[in-house]
């Protein structure tokens, strides 16, 4: 087994750190310094995503949709408040644990369902498998 002698380890962040990870490790290449050269490459989150990008050879390209906006808009089905609503309606006709973890796990994007009445079968409502 071979031990690697260097390692890049990056930290979570969400969107930002993301881009500020890979800005950061853009900049350092192109200062001569390659950190996708390391034995090793770890990240939690966005780290794994930045360091991903970094040891497929894909950075720069992540790194110029950062800087020209070129990150696709994300479809957003419903709110936060939506999902949760349906959820907790999903667990209080649910029989058990396991099967409201099921029927959670199956919800479909709610968008107009979110709004709808629920359906007229049993165990199910917004945004199930009506």
């Amino acid at each position: 087994m071979t031990i690697p002698s260097k390692a890049l380890v990056l930290s979570g962040g969400g969107h930002a750190g993301a881009a500020w990870m890979a800005g950061l490790v853009s900049a350092l290449q192109e200062q001569g310094t390659d950190l996708g050269e390391a034995d090793l490459i770890v990240g939690t989150s966005a780290g794994a995503r930045t360091g991903a990008q970094l040891a497929t050879g894909v950075l720069s390209q992540a790194v110029g949709m950062y800087r020209h906006g070129g990150i696709p808009a994300v479809k957003v089905h419903a709110t936060l408040p939506q999902w949760i609503a349906a959820s907790m309606q999903i667990i209080a006709q649910a029989p058990d644990e396991q099967e409201a973890a099921r029927r959670i796990a199956n919800l479909r994007p709610l968008g107009a369902a979110a709004r709808s009445p629920p359906c007229s079968r049993s165990g199910s409502g917004p945004g199930s498998d009506c």
